[in-house]
């Protein structure tokens, strides 16, 4: 058996960028025992807009829509980064801290959502949101919190880029854009207007367009070219 490690999107070459991203949201949905989830990719360059690239249902789409109202989707303060924000319906904490949520949640007949950071923890590039009817009775099972975490933190950026890359279109190329960014921020550990201006600076050396060059550095993820 291949050691999960060594997965990426390139495996299972039938399946489109689209397809990819889905099948990475159903097993993160199946692993933590959720009934949906969503993939959402922010722009680090503009922080009030984000693209949802998948979601499991209307539902799922709907929690993405309000998590981003309420700003409990990708702003994620120091000390829930490396584990991610759980809210649950019922909890005093969590009602205290997001009452409006809490009662949308309710409305939505929802009891749990999971927001994890994709890609870096200290720079992500978005999130994956997960959510369940009921709140779970016990804790999950051992390891599971580690799988899902290299799930969003390893292969999520990988498939996420890739169904940016296809999706590509006209004002779109913003979106792609922004991702390659926030590869350069998370990889470099720079800070966002340093991670363009190294944008720019490929793109002259390469003479191609910032797009394409944004093209190759979401290839990098994939190996296939030094970054």
């Amino acid at each position: 058996m291949n050691d999960p490690g060594d997965a990426t999107a390139s495996d299972g070459p039938r399946l489109g960028p689209g397809e990819r991203l889905s099948d990475f949201v159903d097993v993160c949905v199946g692993v933590a025992g959720a009934d949906g989830g969503a993939v959402v990719v922010s722009s680090p360059r503009h922080p009030d807009t984000r693209r949802v690239l998948h979601t499991t249902d209307s539902s799922a789409e709907r929690i993405a829509d309000l998590l981003y109202l309420h700003g409990a989707d990708v702003d994620l303060v120091s000390s829930d980064r490396a584990v991610g924000r759980t809210i649950i319906v019922g909890d005093r904490h969590d009602g205290a801290r997001w009452p409006l949520l809490i009662d949308d949640l309710v409305a939505l007949d929802v009891g749990w959502v999971r927001v994890l950071p994709l890609g870096a923890v200290d720079a992500p590039l978005g999130c994956v949101q997960l959510h369940r009817r009921s709140v779970r009775s016990g804790p999950l099972p051992a390891g599971t919190d580690v799988l899902i975490g290299h799930l969003v933190r390893v292969i999520g950026p990988v498939v996420a880029g890739d169904a940016a890359l296809a999706i590509v279109d006209g004002d779109e190329a913003t979106d792609l854009t922004s991702v390659a960014i926030g590869i350069l921020v998370a990889r470099h550990a720079v800070a966002v207007d340093v991670a363009s201006a190294m944008l720019r600076a490929g793109a002259v050396t390469r003479e191609h367009s910032s797009v394409e060059e944004a093209q190759r550095i979401i290839a990098t993820l994939h190996g296939r070219e030094g970054p």
